[in-house]
């Protein structure tokens, strides 16, 4: 069964967000799965480095449209980058310490990451996506 399962509830309303945001998931899955097979250690760290960098692009996208669209002095926006920043903190420096081998992939952190996403989507980027729609940003997906 899947760490989290994609459906239209976990959809904002932004095709470009959505379309994202069920790579991440898709790529949180894949994490789960290379981590519940034994000898399965390097996968999991590759998988664990791709969902890093990748989540590192898709906040930079979400940043890009905050000010592309006027979006960058709305009150709401410092925090939803303060969300960003402390996630890719957070993961960055779990990262490291799995490939120096101080730390192992378990599911404390796949649930915190789960949760993590889903709290995102539903709450913050919720409410973003309307803030986009309302300011005229269309999405090409």
């Amino acid at each position: 069964m899947a760490l989290i399962t994609w459906s239209r509830g976990l959809e904002v309303g932004f095709g470009d967000i959505d379309v994202q945001h069920r790579r991440l998931v898709t790529m949180l899955n894949r994490l789960e799965r290379a981590t519940s097979r034994p000898g399965n250690g390097q996968v999991a760290r590759e998988v664990l480095s791709e969902l890093a960098e990748y989540t590192q692009v898709h906040f930079d996208f979400e940043e890009h449209l905050m000010v592309r669209h006027g979006l960058a002095d709305h009150p709401s926006t410092e925090n939803h980058r303060a969300e960003h920043r402390r996630l890719v903190a957070e993961v960055g420096a779990y990262r490291e310490r799995v490939l120096a081998g101080e730390d192992q992939i378990d599911e404390e952190v796949l649930y915190f990451l789960r949760d993590w996403l889903a709290k995102h989507i539903l709450g913050t980027d919720r409410s973003l996506a309307r803030k986009l729609l309302d300011a005229g940003a269309t999405s090409a997906a």
